[in-house]
């Protein structure tokens, strides 16, 4: 949710020219003067599942400026992933001794240290590593993993980052898919170590989901045609070109490897939100 509040900073408030700004901003105060935010501009999510909730930000004073909201702004992702953290352990019993970290906000250093004090444990970040050997055993029983977990949902992919593997792997691909009626069939594919190369400047918006951010929707612009390579698990070359659901499937999937989901793709967020709310008719798709 850090790419959506960091746009709301800028686009809305236009505290802020470009994302790297918001660091800036944030240190050119030693603390967050008091202020709070709650940023539940679409509900509040994990653990509260509170589709009706709205944001807010409290203690408001006339010493507070643009760099006591921004320092805020990034607080508030931290103390939401702790509310997280801190529902996982309560069901588990499991002490967290390290938070594994991914996505754009990473290189907020601010961010990653007020994280790491408020939980106290090392914020590690996670990028997904190039695979180095393959037609091995542990690489196939990787991707049968993948392809069970893919098929008990219903998905039409999954990256490995997913099921907690930080290697780049990807698989997509179905025949017929209750789920995407009007969707052409996409070839079953692993793609390892891909390199994605856009054919046009062409985009196009349409909603996406993801199992790594379960029960919410948004609408994800996406390169229409783009060519991808890399390897399969036996080690063979892949070059292929894909359009339309097919190359977005491609790109979303990817994404997880760079720690990106796909909110952070969002350029417009009132296109964002609970798909029980956004499609009261519909049942509840993740990719």
């Amino acid at each position: 949710i850090t790419g959506a509040l960091v746009q709301w900073l800028r686009d809305n408030l236009g505290l802020i020219r470009n994302a790297a700004e918001v660091e800036t901003l944030a240190n050119s105060v030693a603390d967050n003067g008091g202020i709070y935010f709650v940023p539940a501009f679409s509900g509040l999510y994990a653990p509260y599942w509170r589709s009706d909730a709205r944001g807010a930000i409290v203690g408001m004073t006339r010493y507070v400026n643009k760099g006591h909201i921004a320092r805020a702004t990034l607080e508030a992702t931290a103390y939401q992933t702790r509310e997280v953290l801190e529902a996982m352990k309560k069901d588990s019993g499991v002490e967290l001794t390290a938070l594994k970290v991914d996505g754009g906000m990473v290189h907020n250093e601010l961010l990653m240290q007020f994280q790491s004090d408020i939980l106290g444990v090392p914020v590690l970040l996670e990028v997904a590593q190039t695979v180095a050997q393959f037609n091995t055993p542990e690489l196939h029983a990787l991707v049968q993993d993948m392809q069970d977990t893919m098929t008990s949902l219903d998905g039409a992919g999954l990256a490995a980052p997913q099921i907690g593997v930080g290697l780049q792997v990807v698989i997509f691909g179905f025949k017929k898919n209750q789920r995407y009626p009007d969707a052409d069939e996409i070839p079953f594919t692993v793609l390892i170590n891909p390199k994605l190369t856009m054919l046009s400047d062409e985009m196009e918006e349409d909603w996406e989901g993801c199992l790594s951010v379960p029960g919410l929707r948004g609408k994800v612009p996406r390169y229409v045609r783009l060519r991808y390579q890399g390897f399969d698990h036996f080690g063979n070359e892949i070059d292929r070109e894909a359009s339309g659901f097919h190359a977005r499937v491609v790109q979303h999937e990817c994404d997880h490897l760079q720690g990106i989901l796909y909110p952070m793709r969002i350029r417009d967020y009132r296109s964002f939100g609970f798909a029980e709310v956004l499609f009261p008719d519909r049942s509840v798709i993740d990719e």
